[in-house]
């Protein structure tokens, strides 16, 4: 009978310190459990935060700050234009595509940045033809620095004038 008892009583124990460790194991789960909603809170809220700072429409946008984007972008354009024409004149035809590719890239950026401003001006029929003659690879260089020189110049969606 002592032998039975002994026997039931450590199987008793066995039997609790295997419950401990499922019971230890089921905490960590719990706190892991309890800190998700938390946790998932935090990351939409994270989300939202960085969607809402990054809706900026850089050049595209109004004001001053996005004025002075698109002419940096015009001026952009034109220092490509003339550093295309110098390699033109150097006969350094190698690098002369990666410049032509820059050219439309740059007046892709200026085309999305000034649309919107250009129709609610009037000016994008006008402004659009010269944009497309800019991206023209037939025109020559001395043509299109002519066509940015006039852009730059008369659309006020692009420099608005100056109050006097």
């Amino acid at each position: 009978m002592l032998i039975q008892v002994q026997k039931l009583k450590l199987d008793i124990e066995t039997a609790m310190l295997e419950l401990n460790q499922i019971l230890r194991a089921n905490e960590i789960n719990f706190a892991v459990l309890a800190a998700l909603p938390a946790l998932l809170f935090a990351m939409i809220l994270g989300w939202l935060l960085r969607a809402s700072l990054s809706t900026s429409k850089g050049a595209e946008g109004r004001g001053r700050v996005a004025g002075l984007r698109r002419r940096m972008l015009l001026a952009e354009v034109e220092r490509i234009i003339l550093a295309y024409q110098y390699l033109e004149e150097q006969g350094q035809e190698e690098k002369m595509p990666w410049h032509y590719g820059m050219i439309i890239y740059l007046l892709n950026q200026f085309y999305k940045a000034v649309e919107r401003h250009a129709i609610a001006s009037g000016e994008w029929s006008s402004l659009r033809g010269d944009i497309l003659d800019l991206a023209n690879p037939k025109a020559g260089m001395i043509h299109k620095l002519a066509i940015t020189a006039r852009v730059e110049r008369i659309y006020e969606c692009i420099v608005p004038p100056r109050p006097k």
